[in-house]
Order: C-alpha cells, then sequence, then structure tokens
C-alpha cells in the first residue's frame, strides 16, 4: 500500500513540475533572463562606440547607458510578452464570449497553450 502511494506521490510531484515550467510566470522569467542576455552586448557596442568618440568617458556615464540600454531592451521584451502570452488569449475569449452572448452557440475557442490559459 505504501508503495503505491509513494508512487502516486512522485507521478503528482512530476506532474506538477512540469506543469509549472510551462505556466506564465517561468515564460516571463526566461524572457528576462534573455533581455539581460540580449542587452549586455548592445551596451559594451554602444560603450565602445563612446569610448571612441570620446577619450576621456566617465564611468557614470557607462553605468547610465548600461542601464538605459538595458531597461529598454527588457521593457520591450517583456511587453512583447506579455501582448503574445497573456493579452492575446484574453482578446481571444473576450471575442469568442461576445459571440456566445449574441446567441451563436457553435462558436468554439481553440486553446493551442499548455499554461494557465490552457
Amino acid at each position: 500500500m505504501s508503495t503505491k502511494s509513494s508512487v502516486l506521490t512522485n507521478t503528482v510531484s512530476s506532474f506538477k513540475f512540469q506543469r509549472s515550467l510551462k505556466s506564465v510566470g517561468v515564460k516571463l522569467f526566461l524572457v528576462l533572463l534573455v533581455s539581460l542576455l540580449i542587452s549586455t552586448p548592445i551596451s559594451t557596442f554602444l560603450n565602445g562606440m563612446l569610448s571612441g568618440l570620446i577619450d576621456d568617458l566617465p564611468a557614470s556615464v557607462a553605468i547610465v547607458l548600461n542601464t538605459i540600454v538595458s531597461l529598454a531592451v527588457t521593457a520591450f521584451l517583456f511587453m512583447l510578452a506579455v501582448r503574445l502570452l497573456i493579452l492575446n488569449p484574453l482578446y481571444e475569449t473576450v471575442r469568442t464570449m461576445k459571440k456566445v452572448a449574441n446567441g451563436d452557440l457553435r462558436t468554439e475557442l481553440d486553446i493551442q497553450s499548455k499554461d494557465e490559459f490552457g
């Protein structure tokens, strides 16, 4: 009896772990990591360009430039991810529910994702 219980517990835990990897929060965290990976080379390139134009580039200018580039890249990618992962499925659901409210009961909501919306 104990063996069956432990197998069931392990299966449930594995299922929860796999489901959690597909969650919207994990996807947004991965977007954050990718944005940092993308913004670092861009900041390095811009710092190199500026230091070539300005002989004595103060460290504070480089830090501010790195911060601005990182924030801009992160904001853009985060906005895009929120649009694709959250807003588009919600808009599609609202459109479908409006059709149902207007009497079209044959309308189907095609859900492809395996996260909180799917």
